[in-house]
């Protein structure tokens, strides 16, 4: 166990960032006869951060969100000194663990062992006190069979589990991540959430970028919402969430008007459909939930689309809740569309109870003419799902998207439609990693 430090007695925060931007320099793309693009030699500048400001207390948890390149990671390499910022500045009080890139600090012509040494000499610790902790580094990073060998040989998996098992060689003060959490299988996912959880319980002030909103809710004190190298919300992750969901499942028209309602009100409160709304009219459920169910979670509110349920059943088409490690299960959600729309799609994604995304599986509408729906009609999505997962309980939200006009946009987000139990011992062709839910049932 992770001894705690003793927190220094002034109310200073633990990170401040004031004012902070930064522009890269970028080669400009030009089109070439018959469609395609080059490099044109130009340059151009784009501003990858615009005058962030905000502050993380001492033994605070603090996430980011946002879409990709909105930020979030140059943010962090801007905090632990990787990039230098244009403007502002950044104040961090204590002691530093960043893992940020798979490769930060590393020697690829090294070997796996000696990068740890040479990484445990960076962090001011002798060859002996690395000795002390190498069976614990050994234990945790799981590539003990690969250590003679140069680091370039190894996968990203690899090099992210060393990273991990040698970033935890002293207990940080401020634990700076970026998304390698997302990285590798879901055994040692769990596993680095874990030693996350008690380097938090410890006292440490945690700064965390991730795509797992659910995660990051159960997980954070607060979330900030990056758009476009701004910051546009500071808050707490329930309200943070809404807003993102909102902003990244909208048409391409009711963007920038959504983003300015967040810009004004981002100082916590801001005008995003919440759970209570989430009733049985939106989500198509009944007020209070069966027993050994959840209660679902509105993220989008219906705009064309509304999902009004979701089964699972057996292959005797019985209704289920629990699956063997390996099953597969047909799944069924109806969905009531209200304008007229095209090409639409159903999107079942699958969630361990930390709220880390494994994979989805897209469902086809049943009986469907060259994909269009009238308004007012009901249609019947269904498809066959492949638990290859450990034992456990796992999460299953639905997304339903489509054409409304001429924009393609998420039209109903519902989360935690269903909680599976996955019960069983070890299978042969059981996922740890990455899932492929595609399936189907055995004939025998």
């Amino acid at each position: 166990m992770l001894e705690a430090f003793k927190r220094k007695k002034d109310d200073k925060p633990a990170i401040r960032v004031d004012n902070v931007s930064k522009t890269f320099n970028v080669r400009t793309v030009r089109e070439a006869g018959g469609g395609g693009a080059v490099l044109s030699g130009g340059m151009e500048k784009r501003r990858a951060l615009r005058n962030v400001s905000f502050t993380v207390g001492k033994g605070q948890t603090v996430g980011i969100i946002g879409h990709n390149g909105a930020g979030k990671s140059t943010l962090l390499k801007v905090i632990t000194g990787i990039h230098e910022a244009d403007s502002g500045s950044v104040h961090i009080d204590g002691t530093v663990t960043p893992i940020i890139g798979l490769a930060a600090g590393f020697s690829p012509q090294l070997s796996g062992i000696e990068n740890i040494y040479l990484k445990g000499a960076a962090m001011g610790m002798s060859e002996k006190e690395v000795d002390a902790r190498m069976d614990e580094i050994l234990e945790f990073s799981e590539v003990g069979h690969a250590l003679g060998r140069p680091l370039r040989t190894y996968s990203s998996g690899m090099m992210m589990r060393l990273a991990f098992s040698i970033a935890f060689l002293r207990t940080p003060e401020v634990l700076i991540v970026d998304e390698t959490l997302m990285v590798g299988d879901e055994t040692f996912r769990r596993k680095s959430l874990s030693r996350i959880q008690e380097i938090k319980a410890s006292g440490a002030t945690i700064l965390l970028v991730s795509h797992g909103g659910a995660m990051l809710k159960n997980f954070c004190d607060r979330l900030l919402l990056m758009d476009n190298g701004e910051l546009l919300l500071n808050s707490d992750p329930e309200d943070t969430l809404e807003a993102y969901y909102r902003l990244v499942y909208a048409a391409p028209e009711d963007q920038p008007a959504i983003r300015e309602q967040i810009r004004k009100q981002g100082h916590g409160q801001v005008a995003v459909p919440s759970r209570e709304n989430a009733g049985p009219d939106s989500a198509g459920q009944s007020g209070s939930a069966p027993e050994g169910e959840v209660t679902p979670v509105q993220r989008i509110q219906s705009r064309g689309g509304m999902i009004q349920g979701l089964r699972l059943a057996d292959a005797e088409d019985r209704t289920v809740r629990h699956v063997t490690s390996g099953e597969a299960l047909k799944l069924q959600s109806p969905v009531l569309f209200t304008e007229p729309t095209r090409d639409v799609s159903l999107r079942v994604n699958v969630s361990t109870s930390e709220g880390l995304e494994l994979g989805a599986l897209y469902l086809e509408p049943r009986e469907l003419e060259e994909n269009f729906v009238k308004a007012r009609q009901k249609v019947d999505f269904e498809g066959v799902m492949r638990f290859g997962l450990a034992p456990g309980t796992y999460f299953l939200g639905v997304e339903l998207f489509g054409h409304v006009g001429k924009d393609h946009y998420c039209l109903h987000s519902m989360g935690q439609m269903k909680a599976v139990q996955v019960t069983g011992g070890e299978q042969p062709d059981r996922v740890e990693g990455p899932v492929d839910f595609a399936g189907s049932f055995q004939v025998s």
